[in-house]
């Protein structure tokens, strides 16, 4: 190995940000990807993780016919045959079984007693998979050297991550338009945190559209305040009274129910002046919904396939109807309001 090549295969050994660095990359996005991949990798950005973990991983992935591959049955399946695999060598799995402490007999430790007052011996070891910090809590504070307290005290935690795996079955029905499905569809708008857009105004795309066929739903833009971030607006009962021509595109999505085949009907919002992904505005839209408890169901990564077991029942509670009551009447208490001042100001233009 010459110079160049000792020089080389020292750099394997140093962070792989400094290969960034020296690549002149200064890409926001290029760089939190591979941060990202480093991360799912060993559980550290770029700044943590060596060289040559990320060399032999991009190798790996860039080879010719090479894939990402899912065990069959989902990541499930990799912890049912860990646990087959215990039990065949004669382990237990117990599960809420909540360790109040790790046990230490004769410097060495001999087990863990339980929440419940149980105490679990070990044959030869005890295994935490806890992480350091709260590993360190379970042990009696006389047996820990102090050089190893210093070390976990010392050292810095990463953030917290979580994966997330989305598929949808390929069956899903992607043509048609929103207000020409079945009267029993949940139509979903995910335009605007003011509902109705522009309906008011001169707007003249799809939220707007829906808004002028059914006029009913204009009623809401008037009671109904702006949306915060974790709100939705149920409206029930709207009809239809109208056409409409012109050349706008619209597009919908619709997700059947498992028992009664009602459907979830919703657009590609954002997916057209705005330019928006229409696959990536469907996840979205289905956190969104099962965030505020609209929807329930599984999503099957494997199979591809979503199975809806709940829909919202459009039917409006008690706690629902007093909210509107109360609504309606703060709102025609302030329309009152604004005629008698309307009428103070201009007593010859209005009728008594």
């Amino acid at each position: 190995m010459g110079p160049q090549g000792a020089l080389g295969a020292t750099k394997l050994l140093r962070p792989f940000s400094e290969v960034i660095d020296s690549l002149e990359l200064k890409d926001p996005f290029i760089r939190n990807w591979v941060d990202l991949l480093s991360f799912l990798l060993a559980g550290v950005k770029t700044n943590g993780i060596l060289s040559a973990e990320m060399v032999y991983m991009f190798a790996e992935w860039y080879k010719p016919g090479s894939c990402l591959e899912y065990p069959l049955h989902g990541t499930g399946a990799v912890v049912d045959a860990l646990v087959q695999g215990m039990k065949k060598f004669g382990g237990r799995l117990s599960l809420g079984s909540h360790v109040e402490k790790i046990v230490i007999e004769n410097d060495q430790a001999s087990g863990v007693h339980l929440r419940s007052g149980q105490f679990v011996r070990a044959k030869k070891a005890v295994i935490s998979n806890a992480s350091m910090w709260d590993t360190l809590k379970l042990l009696p504070k006389e047996v820990v050297p102090k050089s190893y307290l210093d070390r976990v005290n010392t050292t810095p935690q990463c953030e917290s991550f979580m994966h997330l795996h989305l598929g949808f079955d390929a069956e899903v029905q992607n043509s048609g338009l929103i207000e020409d499905q079945s009267s029993e569809a949940l139509e979903v708008d995910f335009a605007n945190k003011f509902i109705g857009g522009g309906a008011l105004h001169r707007g003249c795309v799809q939220e707007e559209i829906r808004f002028m066929i059914s006029p009913e739903l204009i009623a809401g833009m008037l009671c109904l305040p702006s949306m915060a971030d974790n709100e939705a607006i149920e409206i029930i009962g709207a009809e239809r009274f109208s056409s409409y021509t012109g050349n706008y595109e619209k597009g919908s999505e619709s997700l059947g129910h498992e028992d009664n085949n009602i459907g979830i009907v919703t657009g590609n919002w954002g997916c057209g002046g705005f330019g928006g992904d229409p696959e990536l505005k469907t996840i979205i839209q289905w956190l969104a919904a099962s965030q505020v408890h609209l929807i329930e169901g599984i999503i099957d990564q494997v199979e591809g396939t979503v199975h809806v077991s709940w829909v919202q029942p459009r039917v409006l509670g008690v706690p629902q109807i007093k909210s509107l009551r109360d609504r309606l009447d703060n709102w025609l208490d302030r329309v009152h309001t604004a005629l008698l001042s309307v009428e103070a100001e201009t007593p010859d233009l209005v009728a008594s």
